[in-house]
């Protein structure tokens, strides 16, 4: 599978927006700034929204009320991390599809975005919170181990 997306990698490594990415003296920098903003917005939203299902935090809302709020934080920081990520991703692509950190990363991120999508977020949006209290701590540990290991190992690739 990894030669038959070789085509793809050199494809987007040619990229006009690649070579930009890579001669300018400023815009890696910038998407770098952009990417961790985000990182922060989402780990921020997936943080409290993790301290509130184990009652750490906000007891007087319930967590449905919390996921709901915190929603727009969370997908916000995630399109500001998949845009800039992507385009950080083109400037290297031959590097990074090789690196182990990178390879990773997007394992993590993708049972991260599954993990908060699918299970976190439906359990979080019920208001019957005794029902849901064990998967919704689980869920929340979860969600916020791999959102963490999301961002340390795209750490870890810049010392590939």
């Amino acid at each position: 599978m990894v030669e038959s997306l070789r085509p793809f990698i050199m494809s987007a490594y040619n990229a006009p927006v690649s070579l930009w990415v890579r001669e300018s003296s400023w815009a890696f920098a910038t998407l770098e700034v952009v990417h961790l903003f985000g990182l922060t917005m989402l780990l921020g939203s997936v943080l409290m929204l993790s301290l509130r299902s184990f009652g750490l935090t906000m007891r007087k809302h319930s967590i449905g009320q919390v996921a709901r709020d915190l929603s727009v934080g969370m997908f916000a920081g995630l399109a500001l991390n998949v845009s800039s990520g992507i385009l950080m991703f083109v400037s290297g692509a031959v590097r990074y599809w090789v690196s182990g950190p990178f390879q990773f990363k997007m394992v993590c991120l993708l049972a991260a975005i599954v993990v908060q999508s699918s299970l976190y977020l439906k359990v979080t949006r019920s208001d019957d919170q005794e029902l849901n209290l064990r998967r919704t701590r689980l869920a929340g540990g979860v969600a916020l181990l791999l959102w963490i290991s999301v961002g340390a190992a795209g750490r870890a690739i810049a010392f590939m």
